[in-house]
């Protein structure tokens, strides 16, 4: 989601529809309005819904999501904004790696563009809150300073399928690619529902500006970020076996869902990240511009 601020000093607002192939559908509305008699102070809210399918058979994507900002000028040089966001897109019968590429005689095996193996009951849906602060501090000369503060959280859910196998020409039978190793390595897939979530905080203060040097003006950008990530997350899984399936020729979206087991955590870990970057935009003339940059990270 690209980040609108609150620009005008009175009221104005957007509403838009679109609608295109695979029965595509979007609403989006954009409000904005000064929150004092100066407009000093200003507000803006963006909120939308889309629909679509896919040619992909099955498909479908929901997305709903909305934004809140404000924006004041706390004096001629200082800027500050803060806001919310949210966004939540579930997605029906998503594919879960690809097609059974070859035929175990070794021919490659075509498929309509339309075809998929993912059940009617599969799905994978996310879910986004973020909260953000910038503060930015404009100086003479064409520089400023910049902090950016957020803290997002993001929720997993999904439920999915996939197939790794070749496929027997005469029968149709799926053959994977592990049989080889023993009794109850015959699978040919397999079926995972995982669960999670993952926040994220981060603090990230840089300044930009222009310099003269040898009779040319050039920018440069300095600064520095911190970021703390914590992710957990579960899941429970069951492997696919040729008689599972059948023919592949006659497979469809019935495959049956899994009788899910209880969940196990999966991955639990934070990580801690320190940067100091700087980056410079030399002018060797007119047309042309060399780019210096360096980062340390930790």
């Amino acid at each position: 989601m690209v980040r609108k601020h609150a620009t005008s000093r009175e009221f104005k607002g957007d509403l838009s529809a679109e609608y295109g192939s695979w029965n595509k559908q979007r609403y989006v509305a954009d409000l904005q309005s000064p929150l004092t008699e100066s407009g000093n102070v200003r507000g803006r809210v963006v909120a939308g819904y889309q629909d679509n399918d896919s040619w992909l058979d099955r498909y479908n994507n929901k997305k709903t999501f909305f934004s809140g900002i404000i924006d004041a000028d706390l004096s001629d040089s200082t800027t500050l904004a803060a806001g919310y966001e949210y966004q939540r897109i579930d997605t029906n019968s998503p594919t879960w790696a690809g097609l059974p590429r070859w035929n175990s005689d070794g021919s490659v095996r075509h498929y309509d563009r339309s075809h998929s193996t993912a059940p009617d009951w599969a799905y994978n849906d996310r879910e986004i809150n973020k909260f953000f602060v910038t503060l930015t501090q404009r100086f003479a000369q064409n520089w400023q300073a910049t902090l950016n503060a957020t803290h997002t959280n993001t929720k997993f859910d999904s439920q999915m399928m996939y197939l790794d196998a070749v496929v027997n020409k005469d029968t149709g039978q799926l053959v994977g690619p592990y049989g080889n190793y023993g009794p109850g390595y015959d699978y040919v897939g397999g079926t995972g529902w995982n669960t999670g979530e993952r926040k994220v905080d981060s603090l990230d203060l840089f300044a930009d500006g222009k310099y003269e040097l040898l009779g040319r003006q050039h920018t440069l950008m300095l600064g520095g970020s911190y970021s703390r990530q914590t992710n957990r997350y579960l899941n429970t899984w069951a492997n696919i076996f040729p008689d599972e399936v059948g023919s592949f020729y006659d497979y469809n979206d019935d495959f049956p869902e899994t009788d899910w087991g209880q969940q196990t955590v999966a991955q639990y870990d934070k990580t801690y990240m320190k940067s100091l970057y700087a980056a410079t935009r030399i002018s060797l003339a007119d047309p042309l511009n060399l780019i210096i940059g360096a980062r340390y990270t930790n």
